[in-house]
């Protein structure tokens, strides 16, 4: 019998010779044949003329002998420092989440490159207002930074001069 497979199913030519067939189980196919197949284990389940103090572990049963009833000051007190401790725990594991996602923030910016970034930008936006202003008649870099409500002094613009500020 430890031959076969707990559920595959065995024609009655490929089922081994020392195996009973009585003790198997049994389905016909759509095309006749027989199949056999070793059938799952049974499990007993309790039955219901066990006691509940019996499906109880020993251990729990004698904890719950010392417990003081619900109804007690002390219990009452016990459950309050319970939810106390429990309202405490959570805060506690949110702010060390707080903490690790500051730490993994402060890992992975690098503020060294903020300057040269900076500078990237600033070209950029120098070098957009310029072409924007030069596509229309009448209209000045001053004209186009009004328009998109942007301080002169982000891009380095003098309004005086009407030129940008080059940085030495």
């Amino acid at each position: 019998m430890d031959k076969m497979q707990p559920l595959q199913p065995y024609t009655e030519a490929e089922l081994p010779k020392d195996v009973d067939i009585s003790k198997l189980g049994k389905k016909t196919a759509g095309n006749g044949v027989n199949l056999y197949y070793r059938p799952l284990p049974q499990f007993k389940t309790p039955s219901s003329s066990v006691s509940s103090s019996m499906k109880t572990p020993r251990a729990a049963r004698s904890r719950r002998a010392n417990m003081p009833s619900a109804s007690t000051p002390e219990m009452r007190s016990l459950q309050t420092e319970l939810a106390k401790l429990r309202r405490q725990k959570q805060q506690l594991t949110e702010r060390i989440r707080k903490c690790k996602l500051v730490e993994t923030y402060r890992k992975s910016s690098d503020t060294k490159d903020l300057p040269t970034l900076y500078r990237s930008w600033k070209g950029v936006a120098q070098q957009a207002l310029q072409d924007v202003a030069a596509s229309k008649d009448g209209v000045t870099i001053l004209d186009v930074l009004a328009h998109y409500k942007v301080e002169p002094s982000f891009v380095d613009y003098n309004p005086e001069e009407q030129e940008f500020e080059t940085e030495e």
